[in-house]
């Protein structure tokens, strides 16, 4: 939420790989996460997401299968004085 500066989160998508849901972890460990990233932003920002089972992503020059990671990806608006 820091990075977002003065631009206005309007929606968030949000993927967790398998190892951050309830095949690995327990509902209240899930759900203390879960509210964490939440509470950087807005209760009325509206929020939607998907598990996978995992994620393919670089690490140095080497593309890297990753199965404890999630993906936010935040839409916004312009900042407030735009």
């Amino acid at each position: 939420a820091s990075r977002l500066g003065q631009r206005v989160p309007r929606a968030v998508f949000h993927i967790d790989c398998a190892g951050r849901g309830k095949t690995v972890l327990k509902e209240a460990q899930r759900r203390a996460i879960l509210g964490h990233m939440q509470g950087a932003f807005s209760a009325k920002t509206p929020w939607s997401g998907a598990y996978g089972y995992g994620e393919v992503a670089p690490v140095e020059d080497c593309n890297l299968f990753h199965s404890y990671t999630a993906v936010l990806t935040v839409l916004t608006s312009p900042s407030r004085d735009a």
